[in-house]
């Protein structure tokens, strides 16, 4: 299987990258720049330069592939996690999600789509890195919940990844 890969160069993509490759198949991972290209062919895949936000240049690039794997990212430094900073990240999610499903499937040929998707289960500060504090209380009680994996808010996580 051929396999077009965004984030080809980040936490999970050059794993993905080698563990294809191992299993046999071809990778074609987005790469932003010469450097960044060099990390793609050193996992094994075959590095392609193209904007996230364009349909027409995603199309072309996806060229001969079975499968399209949407693994890139921005997500900010753990003391750095504000709304406005993860701002680029989800564009990412939105319009460049959005840009890889019309590419994918003006190509006709792709049948398989794999979107990542990531939710942090560790506990946050009191303002979950937004800037307004957490308020999550059990039923009937004016206490936060503790621990932190028994909110409503932590289940409900946990739940829309199943």
């Amino acid at each position: 299987m051929r396999v077009f890969l965004t984030g080809a160069t980040g936490t999970l993509g050059r794993p993905t990258t080698r563990a294809l490759v191992a299993a046999g198949h071809q990778v074609r991972g987005v790469a932003r720049g010469p450097a960044k290209a060099d990390v793609v062919r050193a996992d094994g895949g075959e590095p392609v330069e193209v904007s996230l936000f364009d349909p027409r240049a995603l199309s072309t690039a996806m060229q001969g592939c079975d499968a399209v794997m949407h693994f890139a990212t921005k997500i900010p430094p753990v003391g750095r996690i504000t709304r406005r900073n993860f701002a680029e990240n989800e564009r990412l999610r939105r319009d460049a999600s959005r840009c890889l499903v019309d590419a994918a499937l003006g190509t006709g040929a792709i049948g398989v789509y794999v979107q990542e998707s990531i939710a942090f289960s560790t506990p946050m500060p009191a303002t979950h890195g937004f800037g307004k504090m957490h308020r999550c209380t059990r039923a009937g009680s004016t206490t936060p919940c503790s621990p932190p994996s028994t909110r409503p808010c932590a289940s409900r996580r946990r739940a829309a990844e199943v």
